[in-house]
């Protein structure tokens, strides 16, 4: 049997990030590109009046999702197995050895999917909890990019003020909202290239931008990049499910900020957010 290549594995490439203490919440896209642009504005809160209906219609969309999401490791593993079974007196042991490979492979990528849709139902109820205080963002950015510049061969390029004042946020999820836009940037760009880190003061927040010279989106895209399960045509080939800059969206909105991408003239994407400064 010919090894069946997964098409959301990359060798070299990070895994998307796993919380530490915050949890997902998705929508699953089954729309079509008009539609989701119509509702890309909308990221209005769960309707507290009618939360029954709410997780009903959360939970037909999860299990869409997830019914489409494991036809093809499914149907891998399937294909393995039979293989092991009808020629189990002739195969080879490296084909023995390539099917489990196959088995294996495909079992993780079924066991990611359905984690990423258990933290999926999560988020709306914890999101809220997390402390939001006042925090050093300078001291948060310059840590997550140092631990960034120590593991990936990408080249980082920091630059912020030298006193910025302090914002509102959680620091460990103001780390996985950075994290993610920083795992994104390194998935979607080539290796040892430039990813710039820059942040600003602006008149009443502290704005944050991760630029990467990758492969970029369509200009139709980036509304949608925010929205949950959405997964643009650039990133068919790389793993993940379409819920690292949806949560990031849910954890900036939380603390009273904002996040939008933008794609700049020489290519890559920029991707930037905002935290309302603290007036304590």
């Amino acid at each position: 049997m010919g090894k069946t290549q997964d098409p959301d594995a990359v060798s070299d490439e990070p895994r998307s990030i796993r919380l530490d203490r915050s949890r997902l919440h998705g929508k699953v896209q089954t729309k079509n590109m008009s539609a989701l642009q119509n509702q890309s504005a909308d990221h209005s809160a769960p309707d507290l009046n009618n939360p029954e209906q709410y997780w009903h219609d959360r939970l037909e969309e999860a299990l869409a999702f997830a019914a489409h999401e494991l036809k093809s490791p499914l149907s891998v593993i399937r294909a393995a197995a039979l293989l092991l079974r009808s020629s189990r007196h002739s195969i080879t042991s490296e084909q023995i050895e390539e099917c489990l490979e196959e088995i294996d492979g495909q079992s993780n990528r079924m066991v990611i999917l359905l984690d990423d849709l258990i933290e999926a139902f999560r988020v709306d109820r914890d999101i809220g909890d997390a402390l939001c205080e006042p925090i050093r963002l300078d001291v948060v950015v310059k840590d997550v990019v140092k631990d960034f510049s120590n593991t990936y061969a990408h080249s980082f390029e920091m630059s912020m003020p030298a006193a910025l004042p302090h914002c509102y946020g959680n620091p460990v999820l103001v780390r996985d909202i950075l994290r993610n836009l920083l795992d994104n940037a390194i998935k979607f760009s080539a290796r040892g290239s430039a990813i710039q880190v820059a942040v600003s003061t602006q008149e009443d927040s502290v704005e944050v931008a991760v630029r990467d010279h990758g492969r970029g989106v369509k200009p139709e895209e980036l509304t949608l990049l925010f929205e949950d399960f959405f997964r643009s045509d650039g990133a068919k080939n790389v793993a993940g499910h379409g819920l690292g800059l949806s949560l990031c969206r849910k954890l900036v909105e939380n603390y009273g900020g904002h996040i939008w991408a933008e794609s700049p003239l020489d290519g890559g994407l920029r991707v930037l957010f905002t935290l309302p400064i603290s007036r304590e």
